[in-house]
């Protein structure tokens, strides 16, 4: 998980954001598109967040699962399209990114939703099962 964050973090702050990760311990179960996803959520702040000038991924426990969240602080999201952007054919290139997102979350049980408040940036929050995860010591890498 550490690996994939930073390769995130990376991509953000060669574009003008500064970045931040707090998810030290966590290892994920996950389909490895799980990558391709958050770098999906990652380039959305480049692209789509003009005024963004921080990215951040931080990880949390909320009673059994575990929530990830991707967030900057940038325009935000309307309240009337937080549902609507996570439809294909929704969007400003494509339409696939943010549906993509959620199918490739989805394989392993995994949900997504945007719970930002327009005008202070976009916040998506990851929801992992219980068993789609585990906790190590901060630091030491998890055996396989």
């Amino acid at each position: 998980m550490r690996r994939i964050l930073e390769g995130e973090d990376i991509y953000a702050g060669q574009n003008g954001l500064q970045a931040g990760i707090s998810c030290a311990g966590i290892q994920v179960y996950a389909d490895p598109l799980i990558e391709r996803a958050l770098f999906n959520l990652a380039n959305n702040a480049v692209v789509h967040s003009v005024t963004a000038t921080e990215f951040r991924i931080s990880c949390a426990p909320e009673g059994e699962n575990l929530v990830i969240v991707v967030e900057d602080n940038g325009v935000g999201i309307p309240d009337g399209e937080k549902e609507r952007i996570f439809e294909r054919g929704v969007g400003k290139h494509t339409g696939l990114g943010l549906f993509m997102v959620r199918e490739i979350l989805g394989i392993t049980g995994m949900t997504i939703q945007e719970t930002g408040t327009a005008g202070s940036g976009a916040r998506f929050a990851i929801t992992v099962p219980h068993g789609g995860f585990r906790t190590t010591p901060a630091g030491r890498s998890p055996s396989p």
